[in-house]
């Protein structure tokens, strides 16, 4: 959606760490963001059943990642109400509801939550906790107009609430095509790095990323490769990183370095080879590297 357009941001409460509503004058639908805490607000706008895509966003301080889950319901205040309920589901701190005036098809949502699960699952920002992609049901030929735009909607909006990184550009596609076929192998590697804000890991300048991805590694982890080449953060013919670059946390570091779903924790050491989850808990010099390690060792390829 390239063409220029007005969105209406409404705070019932007057705060939007309390609730804020999102509408357009061209859009049918309605998106709808509160808090765990300030779930009564969804509950006085939306008192009958409505019909709507929901999603939840949470974090886990255990495995220090960002968790989004999506979900669909012809009642979705009676699902969420389920889900308050669910010790699965304690982890979410904010809902964001996508509804419509026109009554949203089983057809609809079905689609939508499919797609929106699908993008989820690539992401390098969150973890998807939905244990399946859903269900991509048949519509008639000229639904499918409908359903996209509604989609286009969501994912405008999504950044302007404060959620990034659902989205893969087409840009991103070709490149990852392109990289497919013209892959090579780097049997050791060189990388620095320190820990910084408690979580968030800096790879400095002249760190050598992994020309090689394993098999298994995440879509999530590919599309963090593929942006960092695509921004030139990466050098796309040395894969040297040509300027320091901040991570969310230390095993996407890792993960993007080794291409390959590692633990940070574990695989980043000092020259003392303490490893960073023991300089961590000893609180000593936090400077670390993947320094001239085995590729294959360190995935544990055998």
């Amino acid at each position: 959606m390239s063409k220029q357009l007005t969105l209406n941001l409404y705070l019932p409460d007057g705060s939007p760490d309390n609730c804020v509503i999102v509408s357009s004058f061209n859009w049918t639908g309605e998106c709808m963001k509160c808090s765990r805490l300030g779930i009564s607000s969804l509950y006085s706008r939306y008192k009958n059943s409505i019909s709507g895509i929901y999603v939840l966003f949470g974090y886990d301080k255990g495995k220090n990642i960002s968790l989004v889950y999506i979900g669909e319901s012809e009642d979705v205040i009676k699902r969420i109400k389920q889900h308050l309920k669910d010790n699965d589901k304690s982890w979410f701190e904010e809902i964001i509801v996508f509804s419509c005036s026109k009554v949203l098809s089983k057809g609809h949502i079905k689609n939508l939550e499919y797609k929106l699960i699908k993008l989820a699952k690539k992401s390098i920002n969150y973890f998807c906790e939905n244990g399946n992609t859903g269900t991509e049901s048949s519509l008639p030929e000229y639904v499918y107009p409908e359903v996209n735009t509604f989609l286009e909607y969501i994912l405008m909006i999504m950044p302007i609430l404060g959620y990034q990184g659902l989205l893969v550009s087409e840009k991103l596609e070709k490149l990852s095509k392109s990289l497919e076929n013209n892959i090579k192998t780097v049997k050791y590697l060189n990388a620095t790095g320190i820990l910084i804000e408690g979580k968030k890991f800096r790879i400095y300048k002249g760190s050598q990323m992994s020309k090689k991805e394993v098999d298994s590694c995440r879509d999530g982890i590919k599309n963090a490769r593929l942006r960092l080449i695509e921004t030139g953060v990466v050098n796309s013919e040395t894969f040297v990183f040509e300027q320091s670059h901040d991570f969310n946390s230390t095993s996407g570091a890792a993960g993007v370095v080794c291409g390959g779903n590692v633990n940070g924790w574990d695989v980043w050491k000092n020259d003392a080879g303490n490893t960073l989850g023991e300089i961590e808990s000893r609180n000593i010099n936090k400077k670390v590297s993947i320094n001239n390690k085995r590729l294959d060792t360190i995935l544990n390829l055998g």
